[in-house]
C-alpha cells in the first residue's frame, strides 16, 4: 500500500509541476509584443519596407520618420519583450539599407528579382496543377465511358441512377 501512495504522490507532483510550467509558458507568451512579432515575420520574408511599415515608393523623410517611431517602440530600454534587442537591430539594419539611395536601389532590384522568381514558380505550379486536372479528367472520362459500356448491358447504371436520384 505504501508503494501505491508513493506513486500517487509522484503523479500529483508531476501534474502540479506541468501545470506550473504551462502557466509560465503562457505568461511568457502573453508578454510578447505583437509589434515585435510583426517585425520578426517581415524579417523572415526579407521585406524591409514591411518591417518599417512603408510602401516601396516612400520618400527618404518617410523612411526616417518610420525608423524613429519604430526604434522608440522596440528599443530594449523601453520594451519589456525579451526579443526587443534583436528586433531593434532588425529595424536599424532595415533603416541603414533603405536610407542610402544606392543600397536601396540594390535592395529594390534584388526584391524584384526574387518576386519575379516567386511568380514564375507559382505560374509553373498552376500549369502543373491544370495539366494534372486535365489528365484526371481524361482518365475519369475514359473510365466513365468504359463503365457505361460495360454496366449498361447489365442494368447496373440504371439501378445506380435510380437509387441516387430517389
Amino acid at each position: 500500500e505504501t508503494t501505491t501512495m508513493s506513486l500517487l504522490r509522484l503523479v500529483v507532483v508531476v501534474t502540479s509541476l506541468s501545470c506550473l510550467e504551462g502557466r509560465r509558458a503562457q505568461k511568457e507568451k502573453d508578454d510578447r509584443d505583437p509589434l515585435i512579432s510583426a517585425i520578426y515575420r517581415a524579417n523572415e520574408r526579407d521585406d524591409l519596407y514591411g518591417l518599417l511599415g512603408l510602401r516601396q515608393r516612400a520618400m527618404p523623410a518617410q523612411v526616417k520618420a518610420a525608423y524613429k517611431k519604430l526604434a522608440k517602440r522596440v528599443h530594449p530600454d523601453k520594451n519589456n519583450d525579451a526579443r526587443a534587442a534583436i528586433a531593434f537591430d532588425m529595424v536599424r539594419d532595415a533603416y541603414e539599407e533603405l536610407a542610402s539611395p544606392t543600397s536601396r536601389a540594390d535592395y529594390d532590384r534584388r526584391r524584384e528579382e526574387r518576386r519575379a522568381e516567386e511568380r514564375a514558380i507559382a505560374r509553373d505550379r498552376r500549369r502543373r496543377r491544370v495539366a494534372g486536372l486535365r489528365r484526371v479528367g481524361a482518365n475519369f472520362a475514359s473510365f466513365a465511358r468504359s463503365l457505361w459500356r460495360y454496366k449498361f448491358r447489365t442494368g447496373f447504371v440504371w439501378v445506380l441512377l435510380k437509387t441516387l436520384l430517389a
